[in-house]
């Protein structure tokens, strides 16, 4: 990265697969429950017994690596794409994503925009979420806000 930036790269987004490990319900990248292409009951951003409760913990983490990342690379515009591909199943150990319902999705958004706000973060745009079929999501509407706590 550092070798980009002083070759002239002004432009980067921080990408996440997956929350790290010690942020999901299981322990892993992936979702291990049983799963349907419908909306998921549950969220892998764990814990387990309140799913979804840890998106501010998550979101800090983000931060923290926008941060150090930024620092290394003074005057770049930085992205963070914190949602990786929610409609997906991610229910083998084959392959890491965020197989989040809608409330965790905005949830995830807007404690990341607090988050990045807190460390003076503020030129720092957030993507999301970053899908492969945002259709399930489009149908929803208005319930993406309605439910939210925002």
């Amino acid at each position: 990265m550092s070798l980009a930036f002083h070759a002239g790269v002004q432009r980067f987004v921080a990408f996440s697969n997956s929350p790290p490990c010690w942020l999901t319900a299981n322990g892993l990248p992936y979702s291990d429950n049983d799963r349907t292409k419908s909306e998921p009951k549950t969220t892998n951003l764990g814990p387990a017994t309140k799913p979804g409760a840890w998106a501010p913990e998550y979101a800090k983490f983000l931060a923290q690596v926008v941060k150090h990342l930024s620092n290394m690379t003074r005057g770049a515009k930085w992205y963070v794409s914190p949602i990786n591909e929610p409609d997906n199943l991610w229910d083998n150990n084959r392959q890491e994503g965020c197989r989040y319902d809608n409330v965790t999705i905005i949830n995830v958004i807007y404690e990341l925009h607090f988050a990045l706000k807190h460390l003076n973060l503020l030129g720092v745009q957030i993507i999301g979420p970053e899908a492969s079929d945002n259709s399930p999501r489009l149908k929803a509407g208005a319930s993406w806000f309605s439910d939210s706590p925002c």
